[in-house]
């Protein structure tokens, strides 16, 4: 194996394989891919929390001296570390609040001053990915959506969802 993909798609067979004991798996991906148990412990959870936790490639990163692989590091330039957060900033939210949000649209969407409604629960969205680490402290980049409480500054990529998800709901919705 010399490509991280093979390791991550040898990764994911093993834990598949292991009965669903995470003391076995990392077991496993250790003594199969001839690595010490904290890189299998740090594989493991790549493979479990990737699809939403932008640390996994940095942890990925920090491991990958330990790997056999003939490339040794991950070069993220600042716009693939950009273009990586925001791919998964959509997968959490997709994840984690589109179901919630599509129900309180459609409760709400009726309503007069529906964007004063979304308030609440757009203040709850950003709350929760400040807390995952996903919303941007750069607010240079921020525009201005009339569904977000305060001054209505809000990350692009989570207003494009908000907005996307409000017209699928509720076609010809205009912000």
């Amino acid at each position: 194996m010399n490509k991280l993909n093979e390791i991550l798609d040898s990764v994911d067979r093993i834990i598949k394989n292991s009965d669903n004991d995470i003391k076995k798996e990392i077991y496993n991906i250790s003594n199969i891919l001839e690595i010490d148990e904290k890189t299998a412990t740090i594989l493991h959870f790549v493979n479990k929390d990737s699809d939403w936790n932008p640390h996994t490639l940095k942890m990925l990163e920090d491991v990958t001296t330990k790997l056999p692989l003939k490339e040794k590091t991950l070069d993220l330039t600042p716009e693939k570390i950009k273009q990586t957060k925001d791919f998964y900033l959509k997968n959490y939210l997709n994840t984690r609040w589109g179901e919630i949000a599509v129900d309180y649209i459609k409760k709400y969407s009726e309503m007069g001053f529906f964007n004063v409604w979304l308030r609440k629960l757009t203040s709850q969205i950003i709350r929760d990915i400040i807390l995952v680490g996903l919303y941007s402290e750069n607010k240079s980049e921020f525009i201005v959506d009339s569904n977000f409480p305060g001054d209505g500054l809000a990350h692009p990529k989570v207003s494009e969802w908000l907005t996307n998800l409000i017209r699928e709901v509720k076609p010809g919705y205009r912000n």
